[in-house]
């Protein structure tokens, strides 16, 4: 039913397909960035080890078999692709 949203916005908006497309547009970094944040909350997709364990962004994640510090690459992503591919799609 995912098909369904931008026709019913089109279509209840009187609007034409590009202005339906480019309102629809930055809702997608949104969602991105608010599912990386679940699965750094959930401690999967951590990233890799951090050769110096005193990395000023480096953690340890509960779910991690090996207990190293880690990159929080889920952060890493929620600030590319969710805020700067927000702010560039907004603009």
């Amino acid at each position: 039913y995912d098909y369904l949203t931008p026709v019913l916005t089109k279509y209840i908006s009187q609007k034409t397909w590009f202005q339906t497309l480019d309102f629809i547009a930055p809702c997608v970094p949104t969602g991105l960035m608010f599912g990386r944040f679940g699965n750094f909350i959930g401690g999967e997709l951590y990233g890799r080890a951090v050769t110096d364990p005193n990395y000023p962004f480096g953690m340890i994640f509960p779910t991690d078999p090996l207990q190293l510090v880690r990159h929080p690459s889920q952060i890493y992503q929620a600030i590319c692709e969710g805020l700067i591919l927000f702010i560039v799609l907004w603009w």
